[in-house]
Order: C-alpha cells, then structure tokens, then sequence
C-alpha cells in the first residue's frame, strides 16, 4: 500500500557548486566581496582566484582522468556546445565531441583557460557529480574556474577537506558540515531551460517531504497532527548535523536528543493540544460528554452516528466539534465529517438521526433534506384514506400495492378498496365496485355505472348479465349504455335469446310475432263471445264434464297470472324458471316477450299505459265483434243486445283481474341501488322520485285504479245486493247478462267470486309492501286463508273443481317456502 505525502518537512535538499567557509570569510573581510553570489566570480571585474588555493596544489595523481569516466562521454559535450556555443572546450575525436581536458584532469573555463594557473579548482566526486550543470554555470557567468574528479569518494572529501576551497556538495549533509561550506547562489531554477539542457539557473531543490501510512489519521490521528506540524528548517538541521560532528561520537540518537533539550519551545509546539481534534472527531469533557466549547473539553473522541465532526476555530487554533444533525439529515456512521441530507421519498423528523424514515404510506417526499414527508390530500376531509400506491407483477398479473418511500405526488391516490370521486376526496369503493388502488374504477358483473360518474352505481335487476362489468359505461353488446343499468337495447335491436344479456337484431319473425299475437288475441276473445253467447241458447243444462273443463281452464289462467307475482318479487331465478315466468307475464300484460321494441319504440310510460289499459282494448274488441254479430246474424232484430256484450266484457274483466289490478301499482314497485336511487322495477330506467316519466305514471295509475275499483264495487254490489232479490224474481235477463260472476259455483256459493277478487288483490298488493321475506310470508298467509275457506265452503259447482282449487293452492304454497328458504342463496335486497 503506497504510502501518502503528507509535505515537507521545512528545508530543502541543495546540490551544486559550493564554497568554504575560509575563502568566503577571507574575501568578505579583504574586500567586501560576497563570493556566496554567483556575480562575485565575473573574472572581468573581480579576482576572486586570490582567495583560493591554487590548482598546482592538487596532487593529480588523486584525480580521475578525463579520458576515462564521464568526462570522456560525448554527451555531456555535446549538451554543452548546444547550450554555450563554445567549441573551444571540446574537441572532436574521431567524429565525436569530447570535453577538452588539461593534462587531463581539468576541464578549463573560457574565463582561465589561457591561464590555467589562474583557475579555481573545483573538486567533484563519485561519477563528476554535477558536471553538466557546473561547466555551463563557469561559461555562462565568466568565471575562472576548473572542473574536475576525485578518484573516489574519500579523496572526494580529502581532498576537499585540505584545500577548503569551491566544491561540488549536496546538504543536509555531515561531510564538510565542520568548514560549514556555502552554496552559490545562482538564478532561481528556470525548469524550461532544464528540459532544453540549458543549465545556467540553479539546480531545482529536492523536496524533503514527510511521508505517513494513509490510514494514520484514522488509527492515530495525534501522530498524524505531529507529523503535519513537524517542521525543521535549514539551520536546524545543520545545526542538528554540526552538533554530532564537534561531538565527535558518531552518535545520531544521541545528537538528536541534545537537539530536543536545547529546542524544548520549537518541538512542543508540534505536539497537538488533547483538545485540537482531527476530522471524524469532537470535544468531550471530562465525563466523556460531547462539548461544543474547548474551555469544557479535555479531550476528542470519534463522533458517534448521528453526528458529524465540524470544523471550527478559536483562540487556541483549529479543532472540531461533534455537531448533532439536524432534522432533515442524518449519519448512519461514525467519524464522519458531514451529516447527509435524506434522499427523495425518506425524511428524518428528530434531530441526531443515524438513518432517514421512509415516507409513510399516504405521503411523499419530493425534495432533499425533508424534515416531514407531504401528506397526500393535507388537510381534506378523506385524508386517512389516501395512499402511495404501485403496480408490481404477482404471476404474472398486475396488482396494486401500497409502499413507503414515495418520491412524487404523482403516486398519492386512494387506499385499496377506496375511490377518488370528482371533489378529490376519497370514498370507500361501495357495493358493486372493485377499487385495487390504481385509481381506476372497475365495475363488477351485475352493476352499472356511467362512465361520467363512477361512483353512482345500480344493480342491474332481473337480467344481471346485461351489465358484464369493466370499465364505468360497460353493457353487454347491443345494450345502450346511457340508459339505467344498460336496461334498453339500442334502437334497432331486441333482448338476446341467449344468456349473455346482449341484444340481437330484429327480424321480421319478431314482427310477425306481434301480429300474431293480436290476431290471436282478436280470435280468442270472438271464441270466447261465441261460447258465451250460445251458452245455454239451446234450452238444456250445462255438461259437467263441460263445466268442469271450462272451470279448470279458467283456473290455469288464474294460477298463471298469479305465477307472474313472483316475477315482481326481487329474486334473481336463474334459468329455466325465469323464462317460465317471462312466459306467463305474458298473460300479466308483459310484452317484452313480444319483442315490441322490434316493432316501434315505446316509452316507459307508452308501455305501462298500454299494460293497464290493455283490457279496454279487448272490450273495444269484443265490442266491435258483439256489433258485427249483431248486425250481421240478427240484423238488430233484437236491438243492441247490450246484456250479452256486457256478459262477455265481464268474462274478460274476470279473466284479467289480476294482470290488470297488479299492472297498475307497477310505479309504486321500485327497487333500490346502492347509490340510494330507487328506479321503477318493471321499468328500470324510470326513477321512483315523483317527477317527471314516473310522475305521469303515477297519474295514470290513478285513472287505471279506477277500472279493478270499480269492478269490484260492481261485482260485490250484483252479488251481494242484486243477485238474491233477482233470483226470487225470476229475472232471467239479470241473470244471464250477470251470470258470469256466479254460473262456476254451487249455488249459495255465489259470494265466493267476491272472495276470490279479494284474494287476487291481497296478491297484487304483496309486492308493493317494502321488505323481503315478509312478501313471501304475506303470500303464504293469502294462500292458507284461500285453502281454508276453499275447503269450508266447497264454493265450485263441482267437487272435482274443488279439489282442483286446493291442489292448486297447495302448489302455491309450496313454491312461496321455497322462495322463502332460497331467499339468502339468491342474495335478495331486503
């Protein structure tokens, strides 16, 4: 592991051209002439060769031969001639440039080399240390001087030693530290002429640095301090090195402790105050507490989480102190310089956090350094039911979770199973809806919402699979989806024959079925004139087994019009008891099963008009077929013969009672959703409010009452009042014409008619009465009452018919405990 420069350590290595201290003293005090400077050697103004030994006094013999070493290397000449342009201290051997020596030891410089005796000797070691830079120096600056190379390194300082006078020398150095030699003082290095092998400049000085194992600080951060204040200076050391030397012991251990005893006041500043903390440390007090104020501190220690080593200064100098984050950020570890501020989507709420909280479900952090996270929809009404919430694949399959940590308002949105309405505000989902905290809205099968206003949602009543669910506004295919609970199909098409609830396009067998309906209708009612006009025209007594066909005929119809009540009761039958009953709701005046929309488009109001007033227009046709009759068999020989059209108008108010009187409190039958609207329930689209569609319902509905009231006003009146003072008088006209209200009964029975209208309107009574089970209890009671006195009174004018009467109602019975005990299965609206 490399090791880290920590700085100098306050001197310098020096090399170059030195000078003793015995010619530099002499020519200072002789002349004035400061030989420490490079100008001082100018041999056109001064002579400073008079305060050196001169050059004969050097033993050759000691010196290296240029003709051997560097100095016989044509480089170094080379270099030189470049720099200098002075051929004449070269010379070319054999084609290459050599530096020109005299007797082979000295190299001259221009300044002396006509004299040589003339010339400074300058005395080198090793291999010419420094040759390169000293001889260009000698030429650039005129000096009179020669180079030149002790053979080795003792002689190097022999020499040198003996002669005290220009040398080449590096410090800090203990060689010549006792003739305390000088450096020349040459310009400052100019490193650009370095690199050009221009060497007129003083050489660059070695940086001393101080070098440290990179995790000192950590491990030992006072050591550390001590190193970075350590600081020796030039004279210093010298005199560090010149103190072993006068000693004499050779002893560095020795002369660095009498350095430090002499030098208390320069060392101790280097040592660290216990206070002066190192980064990732703080101030504590004697108790180990973490202080802010050096006057409280004795000592550092490492900052612990939650704070961060803070640089300060005051009176002593620089220190640090453990700063407590503040809200916002926080430091999981210790020893560091710095608190961190919490990331998008975290905040921290406590000063000294050693780690930020994510932001809560519900919230978010959209900046740096937050104190409290955004809380989705602050300050509205639903603000507990926001959430943050993301799609993550489960198997495959998208699905919406709630998380921490939300970065964006972007995710705020409503908790799972909650919905966003227009305002803003969050609502529980509500029945019929699926919420999976998206934001989006899904219906489920059997509800219905428009798609500008999910949250207003309807059961789709009776055929649920016309509402397959999705998105809000769905329908089955071929429904409209602006209408309530997709209830109509558009135009052109009709209900489906499947179990899709789709619609399908008409066809021309849909029309023909409506003709063919009316003109059955047309055909039954003239059988029916015909039968009762020529019953008992030929003077006999009725056949029993006729009687008792007629009855029981007339019984079915009764019983299926009844079936039709448990159409109106709120129960989802399923298949094939829903379409047995859409059957007999044809005799209840239900014509959807005609597919009337393939023929025109009717209103609500168009239809239920038509429902109840529908038996009008089977007296009109009875009427015309009574005048057809009239006109054209007797050719009004007898008049008008109003008794016998009112004979079979009664026989068609008898027959249909029941689909009349429970037609007309259809407005009055209303369903409620779950989004508190209440529609009609034969007529889906229509709203039980009062207004509008459902007002002019209810208006015909009173104008429709009048028919069954007065019927039955009527009927009770003739039996009760009428028939008993008729029949003592024989009154063959009264009885015939009113023969209908009594001819099925024994006779005394006759107020069983009466009875049996008051059944027929218990039963079209019970569905309008609110509430679930109770309906079905109410029928039950109707059809034991009816059991009862069907078996008291043997009111039929057979036993057969009697019998009949109480198998029938005994079915009856039956199939209202079953819708009883089946009403939770089929998940009933109480």
């Amino acid at each position: 592991m490399a090791p880290v420069l920590m700085g100098s350590m306050g001197y310098e290595g020096l090399e170059g051209m030195y000078i003793m201290d015995t010619p530099l003293s002499a020519a200072l005090s002789q002349s004035g002439l400061p030989l420490e400077f490079y100008r001082s050697y100018n041999s056109s103004w001064h002579h400073p060769e008079v305060y050196f030994p001169k050059i004969s006094t050097i033993d050759l013999s000691l010196m290296k031969k240029c003709s051997t070493g560097r100095m016989s290397f044509s480089e170094d000449a080379n270099i030189y001639v470049r720099a200098t342009g002075d051929y004449d201290g070269v010379v070319n051997v054999s084609g290459q440039l050599k530096l020109k020596c005299w007797n082979d030891v000295w190299w001259l410089s221009p300044a002396c080399r006509n004299t040589p005796q003339s010339c400074i000797p300058v005395v080198s070691g090793g291999d010419a240390w420094a040759l390169a830079e000293m001889i260009q120096q000698m030429s650039f600056y005129n000096m009179p001087m020669a180079f030149g190379t002790a053979i080795n390194t003792s002689m190097y300082s022999s020499i040198n030693v003996a002669n005290e006078g220009a040398l080449y020398a590096f410090e800090p150095d203990v060689t010549f530290i006792a003739q305390q030699p000088e450096i020349i003082r040459f310009p400052k290095n100019n490193a650009g002429e370095y690199i050009q092998g221009i060497y007129g400049t003083a050489s660059a000085g070695t940086i001393l640095g101080n070098w440290y194992f990179k995790d000192l600080k950590t491990v030992a951060d006072r050591a550390h301090i001590l190193l970075s204040n350590y600081k020796l200076s030039q004279d210093n050391i010298n005199g560090m090195l010149g103190d072993v030397v006068s000693v004499g012991d050779n002893d560095h251990w020795a002369g660095a402790c009498r350095w430090l005893i002499k030098n208390r006041n320069l060392w101790r500043s280097w040592i660290p105050d216990s206070t002066t903390c190192s980064q990732g440390k703080g101030l504590v007090d004697s108790a180990g507490h973490l202080v802010e104020n050096r006057s409280q501190a004795v000592d550092c220690k490492v900052c612990p989480v939650g704070r961060a080593s803070i640089a300060m200064t005051d009176g002593k100098g620089p220190t640090r102190f453990c700063l407590q984050c503040p809200k916002g950020k926080s430091q999981g570890l210790p020893g560091e310089q710095e608190c961190v501020p919490c990331l998008i989507g975290s905040y921290s709420a406590v000063p000294g956090s050693m780690a930020c909280s994510l932001c809560a479900v519900g919230s978010y952090g959209s900046l740096k350094g937050l104190s409290a996270c955004s809380v989705c929809g602050n300050g509205t009404i639903s603000e507990k039911l926001r959430s943050t919430n993301k799609a993550i694949m489960v198997q495959g399959e998208e699905e919406w979770v709630a998380y921490q940590g939300a970065v964006s308002f972007d995710a705020c949105g409503c908790r799972k199973d909650t919905r966003m309405d227009a305002s803003g505000e969050c609502l529980p989902c509500g029945e019929g809806l699926k919420c999976d905290g998206s934001g989006k809205v899904m219906v489920l099968k059997g509800f219905y919402t428009a798609a500008d206003s999910p949250g207003s949602v309807f059961r789709c009543f009776g055929d649920s699979k016309r509402c397959p669910g999705g998105p809000p506004g769905t329908c089955a295919p071929g429904r409209d989806n602006e209408t309530i609970a997709c209830i109509s199909c558009s135009s052109g098409l009709r209900p489906g024959p499947g179990d899709d609830g789709a619609c399908t396009p008409c066809s021309s067998g849909n029309s023909a079925l409506f003709s063919v309906a009316i003109i059955l209708s047309i055909l039954a009612i003239a059988v029916l004139y015909m039968f009762l006009r020529n019953e008992g025209q030929d003077g006999t007594a009725r056949n029993d087994a006729f009687l008792i066909g007629s009855v029981a005929v007339g019984q079915c119809v009764v019983v299926s019009q009844q079936l039709s009540i448990f159409g109106q009761l709120k129960v989802n039958w399923g298949s094939p008891f829903s379409e047995v009953l859409d059957f007999f709701g044809l005799l209840a005046l239900n014509f959807e099963w005609l597919n009337v929309s393939c023929v025109a488009s009717f209103s609500p109001l168009q239809m239920y008009a038509a429902r109840v007033f529908l038996v009008l227009l089977f007296f009109v046709a009875a009427g015309c077929i009574h005048l057809l009759y009239v006109a054209l068999c007797k050719k009004f020989a007898e008049g008008l013969e109003i008794s016998a059209c009112v004979k079979v108008m009664g026989n068609l108010m008898m027959i249909f009672f029941i689909s009349v009187a429970g037609a007309i409190p259809g407005p009055f039958r209303c369903y409620t959703h779950p989004n508190g609207a209440r529609t009609v329930q034969e007529f889906g689209g229509v709203l039980c409010n009062s207004e509008g569609e459902h007002q002019k319902m209810l208006i015909v509905a009173g104008i429709a009452l009048i028919m069954p009231v007065s019927f039955f006003a009527m009927a009770s009146y003739v039996v009760i009042v009428e028939l008993p003072k008729r029949m003592q008088k024989a009154d063959v006209a009264f009885l015939r014409t009113w023969s209908f209200l009594y001819y099925r009964y024994r006779p005394g029975a006759a107020v069983f008619s009466v009875i049996l209208l008051v059944r027929n309107v218990a039963l079209v009574i019970v569905p309008v009465i609110p509430g679930g089970a109770i309906k079905v209890l109410l029928i039950i009671l109707v059809l034991c009452v009816s059991s009862l006195v069907t078996s008291f009174m043997l009111p039929w004018r057979t036993l057969e018919c009697n019998y009949m009467e109480a198998s029938l109602l005994a079915g009856w019975q039956f199939l209202s405990a079953w819708v009883r005990s089946s009403w939770k299965t089929w998940m009933l609206t109480l």
